[in-house]
């Protein structure tokens, strides 16, 4: 087994379990008690679990990240705003990865029907089919509560696909990276960035410095935010440092 198969089905234990110790990831999976402590120190670098004495646990999370169903209707007119100059970003014939996002979700009423469409978001899949837009749905494990679905079956089928452009949300923005309220949602948006020629961060303002626990990627890692509004002067030169392009809504 490769240490990212490996890495997903600990985190799949570790969701059943709350805690795990080294020996629990020696008997689990077979492997030597250095790899056991290899995979712990990728895990916590990567913010995906917290260190115990003898093992691992998960993060404590924030409410607010199961809240889907009322994010969805929290500042719908900004994301319009911001979804429409995504969609201009989009050619006719595209190849287009949708994150799952309630921002993201705006853009699927909005886009052109002339292109195809992988997502793993639920919502966003029934948005486009609705409009006869041709949409491949991701397969893997569900998050009931955020209706998205990962897994390492969704991150192996993500990487058959090479995609022109993808969107993606994200709930924060700090000088170092894009975050995310979910450990297993961060994880998929570092697979995109490997597969897709153009990657854009559809947010609100209000994300900018918003701490976040799991980290998806470095600023230079994408070509642009578009948001609502302007997050200020300072964090504009930032985004120029980084070679991001900022789109104001």
């Amino acid at each position: 087994m490769f240490q990212e198969e490996r890495l997903y089905k600990i985190l799949e234990l570790l969701e059943k379990k709350k805690s795990l110790t080294t020996q629990d990831i020696v008997e689990n999976f077979h492997v030597s008690r250095d790899t056991a402590r290899r995979d712990i120190v990728k895990l916590t670098n990567e913010g995906s679990v917290l260190r115990t004495h003898g093992g691992i646990t998960l993060p404590r999370e924030p409410r607010i990240s199961e809240c889907y169903n009322l994010r969805i209707n929290d500042k719908v007119e900004e994301k319009q705003r911001i979804a429409k100059k995504a969609a201009a970003l989009i050619h006719n014939g595209d190849v287009c990865y949708f994150d799952a996002s309630t921002t993201v979700l705006q853009l699927c009423y909005m886009c052109p029907v002339e292109m195809e469409v992988f997502s793993n978001s639920l919502n966003n899949v029934a948005a486009l089919d609705q409009r006869k837009c041709p949409v491949h749905i991701i397969g893997g494990k569900l998050n009931h509560n955020n209706k998205f679905i990962y897994g390492y079956e969704a991150a192996q089928q993500i990487k058959q696909v090479h995609y022109d452009i993808a969107f993606l949300g994200a709930d924060g923005i700090m000088r170092n990276g894009i975050y995310s309220y979910k450990e297993e949602d961060a994880a998929l948006k570092r697979v995109i960035m490997e597969s897709a020629d153009r990657i854009y961060v559809l947010t609100e303002v209000s994300k900018f410095f918003e701490n976040r626990t799991y980290k998806c990627c470095s600023l230079n890692q994408i070509d642009g935010i578009i948001t609502d509004r302007s997050p200020g002067e300072e964090i504009e030169e930032m985004l120029k440092k980084e070679g991001v392009k900022l789109i104001i809504a």
